[in-house]
């Protein structure tokens, strides 16, 4: 089977993913600043992003679901730790600096 490819698709994709990443911060920081807690903050961008990236998963999967099951435990530790622990750490890292110097460090570390 061939499939065609979009690039103008993957540019949008790139482009509104580092605008989302670029402008969690801006966003999260009068969150931070009502009262709520890092983790908050991380389930409620972890919860959105799954919703949104659900329907392409299951069309991705298609039937394959022993290959999830078979590495679900990688998953979820990719999940934990390199989603949600950096996250925490970056939101935690914004309540105390400029969100701009928190970006810096981000993206110099």
């Amino acid at each position: 089977m061939r499939t065609t490819t979009h690039p103008g698709l993957g540019w949008t994709a790139a482009i509104g993913s580092a605008a989302a990443f670029g402008s969690s911060g801006a966003f999260a920081k009068p969150l931070l600043d009502a009262g709520w807690s890092s983790a908050a903050l991380v389930a409620l961008r972890i919860g959105l992003a799954a919703l949104v990236l659900l329907p392409p998963a299951l069309h991705a999967m298609r039937g394959r679901w022993g290959i999830l099951r078979a590495q679900l435990p990688w998953l979820l530790a990719y999940g934990l730790f390199a989603g949600a622990a950096v996250q925490v750490a970056f939101f935690n890292a914004v309540q105390h600096v400029p969100v701009a110097v928190a970006l810096l460090m981000e993206y110099l570390g």
